[in-house]
């Protein structure tokens, strides 16, 4: 049994469970995390704690520390500043409501009760319609309650609040943030953003700090447009030259003034000509019909970039722009193209106009002229570089034992000072090898790469094979050449000493009428003849007859 000093004690701690402390306001957002913080007094730090819902009974009590996780409740306890928290997960609409945070003890248990109030996360039930174009600035403005005059005050990206505090691009104690500037009256606050541009386009969350509640949300949509002229068009212009641009207006801006300004964006763009008058090298011309023009004369590097035309000066939204990209060009006589044996040489002509027949010329290489290296000049040759002034209306330059590392582009020119107009050349030159008219044999290494045998090879080649063959046909022609004039020269001899023999045989027919002496002497002489070589008339005087001899007698 209890003494009456243990049940005095109880009784105490009973009575200090049942007048629990101030009610615990926890607010969060659909989705979200809810962190339920409580504490008690000290002398409690190792006592079990928890929390738990309507009577608390067993099954009312979603998590204790001994427990430390249960489904979507989690529970730590900070015994240094004797506090424990609740951490609810996933937070849903129905979590909202009371919810009771315990101390576990001998009797009663200490009770603190606590208020969870649950909103949507996305905002808003009003919105706010801003629109802007490109280039342009806008401002944003949200409302508030005036007691919230001094309340802290913010503006983030998005449509989520819970998250909107953290990601403030400007609040009240940080009103500039690059474009976004934040300004304040007794009724509202304002956020101008400057340099619109696409991307801006979206959500954005005016924030204002609740008195113990949920803080005070209101939403505006951003809409940005592509600020419109009748086109963007491109211009080309050759440095030291003049260029002409074309900028159309509607009719109804005929008497209205028109201008010329330079800049990336409108909105920063600088005025450099007006219908007033011409300004410097520029002039606006007004055909007061549908277009004005606007003509830059000596064009100079720093010319190019973004102009605007137009027949209206407040820069209203709609078709009375046109935007220009001028862009410009360095400009020579012409560009060339030049071609090269590697080892040989090659020449280049560089023609110039007849004032600069006195000037200096010279080749430099690169390919830029701003970045071009002097290879030689008029005032003499220079390793493998000789430059031929002709004093008429062009130059030349001879390079000498053609490398590899000699293509490239060249410039050549009259005027070193690469004033703009037409005193200079562009040469581009490239290189070949010389090449055989005979194929290279082509052959295997042990690796299976393939190797080409150079001109030697070649030459191997036709010594040992081709010419042998070639002396040897000399030779063949030559020996039948020589047979076949041998066998007409022996033929030709026959055919002499057959006619003297048929003289004489006849003549001594006429003398003796002896056809057997005729016939033997003829025998005789055809047995020292050449077999090989015996004509058609000598066949007819062997035929020839005895009788026919004998009848001549």
């Amino acid at each position: 049994m209890r003494t009456s000093r243990e049940l005095l004690f109880s009784l105490c701690f009973v009575t200090f469970g049942t007048t629990a402390a101030s009610v615990v306001q926890v607010f969060a957002y659909i989705g979200e995390e809810a962190n339920v913080s409580c504490s008690y007094p000290h002398g409690y730090e190792s006592y079990d704690k928890y929390l738990c819902t309507e009577n608390c009974g067993g099954d009312d009590v979603l998590v204790t520390t001994t427990q430390g996780t249960m489904n979507r409740y989690s529970i730590r306890d900070d015994r240094n500043k004797q506090t424990f928290t609740i951490t609810i997960s996933n937070v849903a609409q129905s979590d909202a409501g009371k919810y009771w945070c315990a101390v576990s003890r001998t009797g009663k248990d200490i009770y603190t009760e606590v208020k969870l109030q649950v909103q949507p996360d996305v905002c808003c039930d009003g919105v706010q319609s801003v629109q802007a174009y490109e280039s342009d600035r806008v401002s944003m403005t949200c409302s508030y309650r005036p007691e919230l005059v001094n309340s802290f005050k913010y503006m983030c990206r998005g449509s989520h609040r819970s998250t909107c505090r953290q990601q403030a691009l400007v609040t009240t104690n940080t009103q500039q943030n690059e474009r976004f500037k934040f300004g304040q009256t007794q009724s509202e606050f304002t956020v101008e953003l400057t340099g619109v541009t696409k991307q801006d386009a979206g959500s954005y969350l005016c924030g204002v700090q609740g008195d113990n509640d949920f803080d005070v949300f209101s939403r505006v949509d951003l809409t940005v447009k592509e600020w419109c002229c009748v086109n963007s068009r491109e211009a080309k212009g050759l440095l030291g030259q003049s260029v002409t641009l074309q900028c159309p207006y509607p009719a109804e801006h005929r008497s209205n003034r028109k201008f010329l300004c330079k800049g990336e964006h409108r909105n920063t763009c600088k005025t450099v000509v007006t219908s007033a008058g011409p300004t410097d090298r520029f002039q606006l011309q007004d055909g007061r019909s549908s277009s004005f023009s606007v003509t830059v004369a000596g064009l100079r590097e720093t010319d190019a970039g973004t102009y605007w035309c137009g027949s209206d000066s407040q820069w209203t939204p709609g078709k009375h722009y046109t935007k220009v990209q001028l862009s410009l060009e360095w400009c020579c006589v012409n560009s060339r193209e030049a071609k090269g044996l590697l080892g040989q040489s090659v020449t280049l002509q560089c023609p110039y106009p007849a004032e600069h027949r006195s000037n200096r010329k010279f080749l430099c290489k690169g390919e830029h002229r701003n970045t071009c290296k002097t290879v030689v000049t008029s005032a003499g040759p220079t390793d493998r570089f000789q430059l031929q002034d002709e004093r008429s209306s062009s130059f030349s330059v001879t390079v000498a034992g053609l490398r590899e590392t000699d293509a490239g582009t060249y410039w050549c020119g009259s005027d070193s000072q690469w004033t703009p107009g037409k005193h200079y050349t562009k040469v581009q030159l490239s290189l070949e090898h010389f090449k055989s008219t005979v194929s290279p044999k082509q052959t295997t290494n042990p690796s299976g790469s393939t190797l080409s045998k150079g001109s030697d090879a070649v030459i191997s080649h036709v010594v040992m094979y081709v010419l042998p063959g070639l002396l040897l046909i000399l030779v063949v022609v030559t020996s039948v050449i020589v047979y076949k004039y041998s066998c007409l020269r022996a033929q030709g001899d026959r055919d002499s000493n057959n006619i003297s023999r048929a003289k004489e045989d006849i003549a001594v027919s006429e003398l003796y009428c002896n056809q057997e002496v005729v016939k033997a002497a003829r025998v005789n002489a055809d047995r020292h003849g050449d077999d090989r070589c015996v004509s058609k008339d000598e066949v007819m005087y062997e035929n020839f007859s005895g009788d026919n001899i004998y009848n001549n007698c």
